[in-house]
This record gives C-alpha cells, structure tokens and sequence, in this order.
C-alpha cells in the first residue's frame, strides 16, 4: 500500500516520518525549512520561493548572521543538488498537509546535520552516501560544517519563528 496525504503527494516508499520524532533542535528546523524552499524553488523556479526565504532570512534565523546562514544553506543544498544524479524528494514547505512530514532524503539531511555536530564520523559518512546516492561527498561535508559553524552566531534567545513558512 502507498501512503499518500491528503494533498496527493504519495510517499512512494512508506518511509515518510513525522518531524516530531526527528528530535530536531530549533536550529536544525530552521535549516532544514530554510532547505525546504531552496528545494522548492529549484522544483519551481518561476515561483521564486527563494526570494520570499532571502526576504524572511531574519525568520529562520534571528540576529545579524541571518542573511549569511541563508547563503550557507543555500550553498549547502547547491552540493547536495550537484553531488546526487536523481531528483531529490522533498516536502512542500507551503503545504499543511506536507510540512509537518519529512522524506527519507530530509531524514539523512537531518542525520547528516545532527551527526556532524556531534562529530559523527560514522553516521555523517553513512547519511552523506545515502543522501549523495554514492557520489562525492566532501563538498557537502564542507558545507554543513560551515551552516553549523552559524550556529554560534544566531541569536537563539529570540524565537525562531516558522509559523509563515508553514
């Protein structure tokens, strides 16, 4: 049986999973939203939906390295985009029905993102060849490392906040 949701995306494998259960902190939401509509906005490049992410930058990611860590994402889902040689599956950050889900490829963007925090060799590797479909990897590792690093530079007390995005 395929799921599917009740916009009509099918989740052609099953593997689909709630973003509750991924234990994101609020700094790994925020990239992965911010991801989300650099997707999209490749998928659909006449609905500009980079445009609204550059303009709401301050949104995703609170303080004075909000534009910069937008750049960052945007450079990290460029190597994603270059290192894999099929379309990558995504949840539609302007769905209600879609966004509170995350594809098996968000999964190991997550993975990849949590692991290289920890220093997880192991499962940044292993997330990074899934993501990569076998392809290179070292320029995406390179790139998340450089998001990550904005980490320390957003102003975390202030609330990230989504609530447009989604």
């Amino acid at each position: 049986m395929t799921n599917s949701r009740r916009c009509g995306q099918i989740d052609p494998n099953g593997r689909d999973v709630l973003l509750r259960k991924l234990n994101l902190d609020e700094f790994e939401f925020a990239v992965l939203s911010a991801a989300r509509h650099f997707f999209a906005s490749f998928a659909s490049p006449s609905e500009g939906f980079w445009v609204s992410a550059f303009l709401r930058a301050e949104n995703f990611f609170p303080g004075n390295a909000s534009a910069e860590t937008m750049r960052l994402v945007l450079d990290m889902v460029q190597k994603i985009r270059m290192s894999r040689k099929s379309t990558l599956r995504f949840s539609n950050p302007h769905c209600e029905c879609c966004a509170p889900f995350a594809t098996e490829e968000e999964r190991y963007l997550v993975q990849m993102l949590q692991a290289a925090g920890r220093n997880d060799l192991s499962t940044l590797y292993m997330s990074s060849m899934l993501l990569c479909e076998g392809h290179e990897t070292d320029h995406v590792h390179t790139s998340i490392r450089r998001v990550l690093a904005m980490k320390e530079k957003i102003d975390l007390a202030q609330p990230i906040s989504l609530a447009p995005f989604i």
